[in-house]
């Protein structure tokens, strides 16, 4: 038998094992859908907002919040959680990148048509900005479609934006400081 033909062939039973279910999984019921968390403890560092939040919001989220001082966000709410196919949205950064080496942009594109990723929109509040509402954007790589939608209402998920916009906006003191990377906090 030819060799590259029989790693070919190696690959293919390799990939044909991994996307069938196992006996045990095919056969066991599907896991009930986990309630959602009713309230979310802050750590250490995190200090209450002036505004109290209700415990859970209409979309069944506990509101979360972080930060200290004249830096307090809340994530108040989850305005999309949706998968989508492709690499995700174009950064200014990955632009640039693109542009520099149009050979490469080529490959990108041909091999990112198939990826897989969720992105998951976020309504935030900032203590020190009372009344303005804004929108952050996370972006989940899911080409091996190992996360769903729900990823993005976890209370842990919430906990990390919070924290994200603080470090990202260096202390609330730079709002647009991660936009060439896509990091946009975008007013509502």
């Amino acid at each position: 038998m030819n060799r590259p033909r029989l790693g070919h062939l190696a690959l293919a039973a390799l990939l044909a094992a991994c996307s069938r279910p196992s006996d045990a999984t095919a056969d066991a019921p599907e896991p009930a859908p986990a309630a959602p968390a009713l309230a979310v403890e802050p750590d250490a560092t995190a200090t209450a907002s002036a505004t109290p939040s209700p415990a859970q919001t209409d979309d069944g989220i506990a509101p979360v919040t972080r930060g200290q001082g004249s830096c307090i966000v809340s994530v108040v709410a989850v305005l999309e959680a949706e998968d989508y196919r492709g690499p995700g949205p174009l950064t200014p950064a990955v632009a640039a990148s693109l542009d520099a080496d149009p050979a490469s942009a080529r490959t990108y594109k041909r091999l990112s048509h198939g990826d897989h990723h969720i992105q998951c929109h976020y309504e935030v509040h900032l203590d020190d900005r009372p009344g303005q509402r804004f929108r952050w954007r996370v972006v989940h790589g899911n080409t091996l479609r190992e996360h769903t939608p729900a990823i993005c209402s976890d209370p842990a998920e919430l906990a990390a934006v919070a924290e994200d916009i603080i470090r990202t906006t260096e202390d609330c003191t730079q709002l647009d400081a991660g936009s060439y990377w896509g990091y946009v906090l975008e007013p509502l």
